[in-house]
């Protein structure tokens, strides 16, 4: 177990606890007052005979806005009063039949 020591006047310190205190303080003030030594630049690793490569151009993806194409548009569920998060979809294994789920409240589920 460590004692505390004590480096006040009047107080019960062990003999040579104040040199040891100020020797201490000495180093830590020398060693923080040290100028930063400056940092060599990294050296340059060679680099390897990478060839060029090229990706053929894609074309563009047509853009189709859904929000105003109400006839693309399917109400699955409403209630009043009742905010129905955003739907998560899978397309099964029949190429046909589409499931979709949704929490009732906005995070906070039911």
């Amino acid at each position: 177990m460590i004692e505390p020591v004590s480096v006040g006047r009047g107080s019960r310190a062990r003999p040579g606890a104040r040199a040891a205190l100020v020797v201490l303080v000495l180093v830590a003030t020398l060693a923080c007052s040290r100028a930063p030594q400056p940092i060599d630049p990294p050296v340059p690793t060679p680099r390897a005979n990478i060839p060029e490569v090229t990706v053929p151009p894609r074309p563009a993806l047509p853009l189709i806005d859904l929000a105003t194409d109400t006839a693309r548009q399917i109400i699955v569920d409403r209630e009043a009063g009742q905010y129905l998060g955003h739907p998560t979809t899978v397309l099964l294994d029949d190429d046909s039949t589409i499931i979709a789920v949704y929490p009732k409240g906005h995070g906070r589920g039911e």
